[in-house]
């Protein structure tokens, strides 16, 4: 017997699984309980009909990388809920009992608290991310409070209005006060990266997929952009007012359409 850390693509640990001589890849799938997941061993994806022996996985100091498949489903169940307010504070609260398990404070400026302005969550739920006013974001593991990651952008940004997180939470899509839309690649510590958007954004998002950022501007558009390269892709054009939401649907069963709704 055997045991083999799974981890994120953000790195973060999902569960510690146990393989014994025999069994197949399937037995890991069946003890995370999460639909729609891809197992992947120093680079080779592993089918469910390996078998652990062969596919190296006994072998001591081996570790899992999950990659969770497009959308948003909810493939871990929440146990907990977070919050963010306007008075810079998060807390985590227990699902079942309602207690505040953890708190956190932003931090303070010139004015006295800073605003909470966007909140969002991995799709594993074990990583969250705080955008503050004050151009300060914020990455923390759920479980224990503990702070992963800060950024804070330079004042020419005048402020954030929105942030979202990845399907697999290595990067972060930001827009700030003045309408332009940044991509942070924070898991590879490389500095944010802004979109060539074609007027003032006003919300957005990343594709089910997270290969897309889809995005909502105030001049009756929506455009999406390419994640990796920065590259406009497509432009969605014939409402009459502002466009306040773009976001990624999944159709079919699972397969992942890069189409926009917009409202």
């Amino acid at each position: 017997m055997a045991s083999v850390p799974v981890y994120s693509l953000a790195g973060e640990l999902l569960a510690d699984v146990s393989v014994f001589e025999g069994d197949k890849v399937a037995s890991i799938h069946q003890q995370l309980c999460v639909p729609s997941l891809r197992l992947v061993l120093q680079g080779r994806e592993l089918s469910v009909e390996d078998e652990v022996s062969a596919a190296g996985l006994l072998v001591p100091g081996v570790e899992l990388t999950a990659v969770v498949q497009a959308g948003r489903s909810g493939c871990f169940e929440a146990a907990r809920v977070l919050t963010a307010s306007k008075d810079a504070t998060a807390k985590i609260f227990d699902l079942e009992t309602g207690t505040c398990l953890h708190s956190f404070n932003e931090e303070f400026d010139d004015f006295g608290y800073n605003d909470i302005v966007s909140a969002d969550v991995s799709e594993t739920g074990r990583i969250f991310l705080l955008a503050c006013e004050n151009l300060v974001v914020s990455m923390y593991k759920s479980s224990t409070g503990e702070p992963i990651y800060r950024l804070k952008l330079e004042e020419q940004h005048e402020g954030l209005v929105s942030a979202a997180l990845s399907p697999d939470a290595t990067t972060v899509v930001l827009v700030d006060a003045k309408g332009d839309v940044l991509l942070v690649d924070w898991a590879q510590e490389k500095a944010p990266r802004a979109l060539a958007a074609l007027g003032h954004v006003l919300q957005a998002h990343f594709s089910p997929n997270g290969a897309k950022v889809v995005v909502a501007f105030k001049e009756h558009v929506a455009q999406i952009f390419d994640a990796k390269t920065g590259q406009s892709a497509q432009l969605f054009k014939g409402h009459m007012g502002h466009v306040l939401l773009a976001t990624g649907l999944q159709l079919n069963s699972g397969t992942t359409q890069d189409k926009m709704q917009s409202h």
